[in-house]
């Protein structure tokens, strides 16, 4: 059975641990589905191309570092701390990407987090 919180006595929102955790997982989304895109738009340009494989490489390694999707890997716990610099070792892959070829456009926008 799965419980989550709801409005408060007055209809307000809560801000709980859970609905925080749900909003972070969603930005952590969001961060790693830019980097996809930025990748991959990358590899379609000769230019870039050995640059994205590079973080690709990099990416894959964060990924793999991370202790869930591994199928018989054990869970463990991740503190905030641990998380926030994967978070931002993504972002830098993002701004990687998205810096200006020659005489090119950026090729992906990191996304934003709203209050913040």
């Amino acid at each position: 059975m799965h419980h989550l919180p709801g409005p408060g006595a007055s209809g307000e929102d809560l801000d709980t641990p859970q609905w925080e955790a749900i909003r972070q997982g969603w930005y952590d989304y969001r961060y790693a589905a830019t980097l996809a895109q930025a990748i991959a738009g990358a590899r379609k340009q000769p230019e870039r191309r050995a640059r994205a494989e590079a973080i690709q490489r990099q990416f894959s390694r964060l990924l793999d570092s991370m202790p869930w999707g591994t199928p018989g890997a054990s869970v463990r716990q991740e503190t905030n701390l641990t998380c926030d610099e994967w978070r931002q070792r993504i972002a830098e892959m993002i701004e990687e990407l998205s810096a200006p070829a020659a005489g090119g456009e950026a090729a992906a926008r990191c996304p934003s987090q709203p209050g913040r």
